[in-house]
């Protein structure tokens, strides 16, 4: 949904929200940025206890008088964490390639998505961590991220679920190397039938190979 006109006509009924970004990383020609980190709400601004817990994605671009706003915003809830966040961790731009071909990365994004959405069909817990980064972020409702392919492997390789992407929108920064799409989901497993909505980060790694940085489902 368009967010602007959400929260125009939002009613906050005095409630806190609490966040923080624990992950952060941009785009080569730094005009496409990602950030993610907790989230904390409260039923007021004097209250100690929150009353829910989560983690946000957010998708930023910079805008032509060089401020930077928010093009996509969404996040997953879960329990309330045991430990601290974690110290905010900023992922580099991948240098560029002397002599490489601008034009290029887009197909190459082309057939690893188009590659990745048909090994959904068959197992995604497998065709994710097929086409995960080395760092990659895996976030579900009611779980805690699981940060890094081992994690990524311990929540995901009892996952085969057969699952269909439909992809709503997205864009890749004008140097090529970052990238995102979200849309709709629907998987069955056992005879058991999920819908949702998904959002997926892509990067370019040291190999310019196209790579899932981030992975987001959350189920209607």
């Amino acid at each position: 949904m368009n967010g602007r006109t959400l929260y125009e006509k939002y009613d906050d009924k005095g409630r806190r929200l609490i966040w923080e970004p624990v992950f952060a990383t941009i785009s080569r020609s730094e005009e496409l940025g990602v950030t993610t980190g907790p989230w904390k709400l409260k039923k007021s601004a004097t209250d100690r206890d929150s009353m829910a817990f989560g983690q946000f994605v957010s998708v930023w671009k910079r805008q032509p008088d060089n401020s930077w706003k928010v093009i996509l915003d969404v996040g997953i809830d879960h329990p309330p964490p045991k430990t601290a966040a974690p110290k905010l961790q900023l992922l580099p731009a991948e240098e560029a390639i002397p002599d490489s071909d601008p034009n290029m990365p887009r197909p190459i994004l082309d057939r690893a998505e188009q590659t990745f959405l048909e090994a959904l069909k068959a197992d995604a817990g497998a065709a994710i961590l097929a086409s995960a980064d080395n760092g990659v972020r895996i976030f579900r409702a009611d779980s805690f991220p699981a940060v890094g392919k081992s994690a990524a492997n311990l929540m995901l390789n009892s996952d085969h679920t057969r699952m269909t992407r439909s992809i709503f929108g997205g864009t890749m920064s004008t140097s090529g190397d970052l990238a995102y799409r979200y849309g709709s989901y629907s998987s069955e497993r056992e005879n058991v039938s999920e819908r949702g909505y998904f959002l997926s980060i892509w990067k370019v790694d040291s190999k310019r190979d196209w790579k899932l940085l981030l992975d987001l489902q959350k189920h209607e």
